[in-house]
């Protein structure tokens, strides 16, 4: 599996190599991981792929201004690489320019004449020749004896973690697409299941608030065949069960799902492993006339009521709805949320049904589509799971953020977040969330394949359990 990091280095080697390594150090403290070309390439390889690979790699790209950073033709294609891969770009100024002193320790032997001559050439200093994408932008200024070290490391740390989900997953999709690339478009790199779920959320935030990095046309492109293979995909199964069977039965369809995967052991572990996912969806299109019909677009989360009377289901256009188990609907739908709605769940007593959605919200309703209160705000992304506790005093939330929220019934957070540990060097989304029988205990499934357990001050209660190879999902929705 490719390495990610947070943070690639750009530096000149006779401004700034002991700067450059002093940042490296004190983000390393704070557990970011930096690529830095003086640790990171081994012996004997291509310098420069090395370096590409770096960049690619990495999540933010940091370019220590100094003049000899800026009259580098090596730092300059590091930083056109950086453009064209659409990185956050993060200029720290170090260095403003060289005194003649300076220069001269550096050519022993420099005359006068050249010394002129390399000031008229600008060689001195940082302005003159500077890139015009890393001159527009907002710099963190470092110059020795000008500004404190510990204030601007501050500001640069808070950087690094505004918007850093986003980011990262910048980076994610933007190393998948690329190796999707290199090996001529193979469909075995596509996306599927839950990462093309939220690779399609990522890209739809992504050009819905017009956020920055912007995604390429490349990771554009990667994401929508995905979504077209898959489709494609399912269509052709579709069509080769229907061929085959007709109408048939429910027992039918998946007797005939047995002799299938029989059939094609083979073929379905080396060239389609989404082929039992499906066949289920098929499966469920051969069954139409038996469907629920009312939302306009797909349903994302589905509950029974505790009575098993009632379900209540969450959809990308933006409703709830409520029915009985014939499939009428029950009063209106419930509206408010600005964007999918991706988890719904009762409340013990079947009164109340939380939602949490695209907008970053989660929202509390009665049995009537009355909204309760104010929505919770918290969460930097996408609520992706929701669920009460035992008692219905409580609610827990898991997000694209990365994070896990408590909240009391009225909107206001319980405790701090519960943060995951960084897997691989990603945050990955929280995937679903679930309270324990007894209240004291939650747990969650995340997009990094683990499941954890935690106390509800957001303590984790040992450590993480391995074993999917996919994105867990902890909780029903």
């Amino acid at each position: 599996m490719t390495q990610l990091f947070d943070a690639f280095i750009s530096y000149g080697r006779a401004d700034s190599k002991a700067f450059a390594q002093k940042i490296k150090a004190c983000l390393e403290e704070q557990e970011f991981k930096v690529w830095f070309d003086f640790n990171d390439i081994p012996l004997a390889v291509d310098f420069q792929n090395q370096i590409d690979d770096g960049i690619e790699e990495a999540s933010y790209f940091l370019f220590i201004i100094s003049p000899h950073s800026v009259n580098s033709p090596y730092c300059r294609k590091e930083i056109e690489l950086a453009i064209k891969l659409n990185k956050r770009i993060i200029p720290l100024l170090h260095v403003r320019e060289i005194s003649q002193k300076t220069w001269q320790q550096r050519n022993p032997n420099g005359t006068e004449e050249e010394w002129q001559a390399y000031k008229a050439k600008g060689l001195h200093e940082s302005y003159q020749n500077m890139h015009p994408t890393i001159r527009k932008l907002n710099w963190v200024d470092f110059q020795d004896g000008i500004n404190d070290f510990e204030k601007s490391l501050a500001d640069l740390i808070h950087l690094l973690h505004s918007h850093r989900d986003y980011v990262d997953k910048h980076t994610q999709f933007l190393v998948k697409s690329l190796k999707w690339k290199r090996q001529h478009e193979h469909p075995s790199i596509l996306l599927r299941g839950s990462e093309l779920a939220v690779a399609e959320a990522w890209l739809q935030e992504t050009q819905a608030q017009k956020k920055q990095p912007a995604a390429t046309e490349l990771q554009q492109a990667y994401i929508q065949k995905s979504r077209g293979y898959k489709r494609k995909n399912r269509l052709v199964l579709i069509g080769v069960i229907v061929s085959v069977m007709g109408i048939m039965t429910t027992a039918a369809v998946a007797s005939t799902t047995l002799w299938l995967k029989a059939e094609w052991q083979e073929v379905r572990e080396k060239t389609f492993p989404q082929v039992q996912s499906n066949l289920r969806d098929a499966r469920a299109d051969a069954r139409e006339p038996h469907l629920i019909k009312g939302h306009e677009d797909g349903v994302f989360s589905v509950a029974f009521s505790p009575d098993g009377n009632r379900i209540v289901s969450g959809s990308g256009d933006k409703t709830i709805r409520l029915w009985d188990t014939s499939g009428k609907l029950i009063g209106q739908p419930f509206q408010g949320h600005e964007g999918w709605v991706l988890s719904v769940a009762f409340s013990p007593d079947g009164n109340r049904i939380v939602s949490g959605g695209y907008d970053n919200t989660i929202r509390l309703w009665d049995t009537s589509g009355n909204l309760i209160g104010q929505p919770f705000q918290g969460h930097e992304s996408l609520v992706i799971s929701v669920a009460f506790s035992p008692n219905g005093n409580r609610i827990v939330s898991g997000s694209f953020d990365g994070t896990i929220r408590l909240w009391d019934t009225s909107g206001n957070l319980i405790g701090q977040p519960f943060k995951q540990q960084p897997f691989k060097g990603l945050e990955y989304p929280v995937r679903s969330v679930a309270f324990s029988p007894d209240g004291n205990r939650i747990v969650s499934g995340s997009m990094d394949g683990m499941i954890r357990l935690w106390d509800t001050s957001g303590n984790l209660s040992g450590q993480p359990f391995q074993g999917h190879e996919d994105s867990s999902h902890a909780g029903g929705d």
